[in-house]
């Protein structure tokens, strides 16, 4: 299996959308943890985010897995930019019962200086899944990740 991080740069949403998605179907959990937000990562470790994605942890208001949402959805290219430094990107997801869901992806532009830190000149852009799961279904993430 290729390396996620060979093809998806995260320079825009959606590549970071799609590498994040890829990375999950190919258990390559470094690289989609790397695709959270600072802010999301202090939510969550390393180990609960693998344990979330590999066993199936559900948003309890969908009855749906975190893991079907992300890799079952289907993703826009249409993105809404909330300034420079913020973006969402609407993605389809069809409900066991039939149901159209049209939940709401939330990424940030990484902070200039992680990116120079890190040895890269240009951001990243980061999901932000605390605001994501929230908008889902009212938790946030350490909440769901306590059940």
């Amino acid at each position: 299996m290729p390396s996620a991080a060979k093809y998806f740069d995260r320079g825009d949403p959606f590549d970071t959308l799609s590498g994040f998605a890829f990375a999950i179907d190919a258990k390559q959990w470094s690289f989609a943890y790397d695709c959270l937000t600072r802010e999301s990562k202090g939510l969550i470790t390393f180990t609960k985010f693998k344990f979330a994605m590999r066993f199936n942890v559900e948003v309890p208001e969908l009855k749906v897995s975190i893991r079907s949402l992300i890799l079952d959805a289907q993703r826009i290219r249409g993105l809404k930019r909330q300034g420079t430094t913020r973006a969402e990107i609407e993605v389809i997801y069809r409900l066991p019962n039939g149901n159209i869901f049209r939940p709401v992806i939330y990424f940030e532009l990484e902070d200039p200086a992680d990116a120079k830190a890190a040895g890269r000149e240009d951001s990243l852009w980061l999901i932000n899944l605390d605001k994501t799961i929230r908008d889902l279904g009212g938790a946030d993430f350490s909440e769901l990740m306590a059940r």
